[in-house]
């Protein structure tokens, strides 16, 4: 049986398990991020490869006699790994929509000046502009000729964008056309704006990129290695007959202070980049997972080379 055959046979079980709001949910947050892929697939596709990490894992655990909670690492790892990279492109998405908006904001501005209507407007610029927000913006085109309501797409395009500053700027937009003002010269000061917007929060990225690098090396490097010794180091005073409660709970302690320490850092880097901490969990569960399996590779393994 091919791997598509496999994977379609998943998706067709996962269908029956979901609700048809939650499937909407999840296949409304890949389109946010811009991954063409059916939601099934994409959860029978990190199901598969838990399964065979897993396998592979449990192999490797029992060869090393290591203990088998470790076991949930290779379990969990492609969910929480997919779920971050997911993430990721629906911020970088978002960013590439934010840069491109005041170019679309001019653009509307200047075909409106030229005598076009407001509909017609969006429908040339959709059918001649590439991009992300061009792409939601055919969306939002097909809906209207379909018979949606105008008002109500716009408002939902402005939400689709996920963006604050564009739902906004869309409502504002909407607010003038409703009140018969000038939408062309208010398209010209909104651009204006939002472009300039665009470049406090690039300058402002830049100034924070040292810190958070800093922390990141703090997380994954810094302080797996320096627990790690030190759990080198009470194995071998222990390993000497020198026994004591201290040193005999170091390694659990070791083990939880890099945990305790990768978590705060995720949600430290979250506020620094977008002032809240919403988002840390994106960045605390992969650091945890990378801090560990550092902490994990040099207890294990640095001993060797010590020896040499």
């Amino acid at each position: 049986m091919s791997i598509i055959r496999i994977i379609s046979s998943f998706s067709s079980i996962l269908e029956d398990k979901f609700s048809q709001s939650t499937y909407y949910k999840l296949q409304s947050y890949l389109l946010n991020a811009g991954v063409k892929l059916y939601i099934y697939d994409l959860i029978s596709i990190i199901l598969i490869i838990s399964l065979i990490f897993t396998i592979l894992s449990s192999i490797f655990i029992f060869l090393l006699n290591i203990n088998l909670v470790y076991i949930l690492i290779p379990l969990i790892s492609p969910s929480i790994i997919s779920v971050f990279i997911i993430s990721f492109k629906t911020e970088k998405r978002k960013e590439i929509i934010e840069k491109s908006a005041p170019d679309f904001l001019r653009q509307l501005s200047s075909i409106l000046k030229v005598g076009f209507s407001f509909e017609n407007a969006i429908d040339y610029l959709s059918q001649n502009e590439e991009g992300p927000l061009y792409d939601e913006l055919r969306r939002t085109v097909i809906k209207i000729k379909l018979g949606e309501d105008f008002n109500e797409s716009w408002i939902e395009l402005g939400y689709r964008l996920n963006s604050n500053d564009l739902r906004r700027i869309f409502l504002i937009i909407l607010d003038s056309r409703k009140s018969g003002s000038s939408v062309g010269d208010i398209l010209d000061d909104l651009s204006y704006d939002l472009r300039q917007m665009n470049i406090i929060k690039e300058e402002r990225k830049s100034s924070l990129t040292m810190a958070v690098m800093f922390l990141i090396i703090s997380a994954v490097i810094a302080a797996p290695f320096a627990m790690a010794m030190v759990n080198i180091y009470s194995n071998f005073i222990i390993s000497l007959g020198q026994y004591n409660p201290i040193l005999s709970s170091a390694s659990q302690v070791s083990e939880l202070y890099i945990i305790i320490h990768s978590f705060l850092v995720g949600f430290i880097i979250s506020l620094i980049l977008y002032g809240r901490f919403k988002k840390g969990i994106i960045f605390s569960i992969p650091l945890v997972i990378i801090s560990y399996l550092i902490f994990f590779a040099v207890s294990r393994f640095a001993i060797i080379f010590i020896h040499f």
